[in-house]
């Protein structure tokens, strides 16, 4: 470790504090630091031979800046992040990938969809490839999928009480992405239909499937069921997630008109909600085994429509 700078490095030190405080942004990376060196070396009248790890241990012991390094395993390479003052972990995860967006709960926080403070981050990179079909379905294959507990990446790190998951989506060219300004800063996140459709499809990241009911109750005057429904048929899942938003969206008391194009999909499987529920309800409408408290709670709220819905052990 130095243990004494350069006298035109330290001369320079408040010109550099300041230069760091009229910035726009408050998180770095080795190559942003490395360029504010190269483009102000002249203007701080630092000599050439001040390098990068001269610099960079200058910042870390002269001003505010402070490192973190996020480690996932030994499967994936740790990220560095350097931080200017207090800097909200939402800001900073953003920067873990190019092009990345949270979802599932952390979009359903940004939306002010869930009650549940998040104790978890989750961040999401599309695949380069485009993503490619399983092929046809078959009953034997759906009970053999959800009858597991559902697969979760690796990909993952702590900071602080918190858990962050970068994911590795499938394909979508951005879909549904959108960036706004959030009392968390400027983030990139998934609008509100395509934050359902991905809480759907992926409850595990979520918070679970009640919590999901909820987010459809609590976005009932605010989604674009229209939008939602064409935003699912150009992901073109493979499984019938249809079946489960039309379960949801009852659930939550949308108007029928809403509910009658996902009934109009074809509905020729059993499907399930969530993977290895321990206590589940068939419900015969939407093919649909779903969580025994979440049926038992629904059937008092949904109304009775000339089809209602009807659950039997399943």
């Amino acid at each position: 470790m130095l243990t004494d700078f350069p006298s035109k490095l330290l001369a320079a030190k408040s010109r550099i504090i300041s230069h760091f405080e009229s910035l726009p942004y408050k998180v770095h990376e080795d190559g942003t630091l490395w360029e504010i060196l190269v483009k102000k070396q002249q203007a701080w009248h630092l000599s050439k031979r001040i390098g990068f790890q001269e610099f960079l241990e200058f910042l870390l012991r002269e001003t505010q800046l402070e490192a973190a390094t996020f480690k996932f395993g030994k499967t994936y390479r740790p990220i560095t992040r350097y931080m200017w003052g207090k800097v909200n972990p939402y800001a900073m995860v953003q920067t873990f990938k190019p092009s990345s967006y949270f979802t599932h709960h952390s979009a359903l926080f940004l939306h002010g969809l869930t009650q549940i403070n998040p104790t978890n981050i989750y961040l999401n990179f599309e695949q380069k490839l485009p993503s490619t079909s399983n092929g046809g379905l078959d009953q034997i294959a759906i009970d053999r999928a959800f009858r597991n507990k559902p697969r979760v990446t690796n990909y993952v790190t702590q900071h602080g009480d918190q858990s962050i998951y970068v994911l590795n989506g499938r394909r979508t060219d951005h879909l549904g992405v959108i960036q706004q300004t959030t009392h968390l800063g400027n983030l990139r996140f998934t609008d509100l239909e395509r934050t359902l459709i991905d809480c759907v499809v992926r409850p595990v990241y979520s918070g679970g499937a009640e919590v999901v009911a909820n987010a459809f109750r609590l976005a009932r005057d605010k989604m674009d069921a229209a939008k939602l429904i064409s935003m699912l048929r150009k992901l073109k899942y493979t499984y019938p997630y249809h079946q489960s938003i039309g379960f949801y969206m009852q659930l939550a008391d949308y108007p029928q008109t809403t509910i009658e194009p996902l009934l109009r999909m074809p509905i020729e499987f059993k499907f399930y909600l969530e993977n290895a529920m321990h206590s589940s309800v068939y419900i015969k409408k939407w093919k649909l085994h779903v969580p025994k408290v979440l049926a038992n709670d629904g059937l008092k709220k949904i109304p009775r429509p000339s089809s209602p819905l009807r659950a039997a052990p399943g």
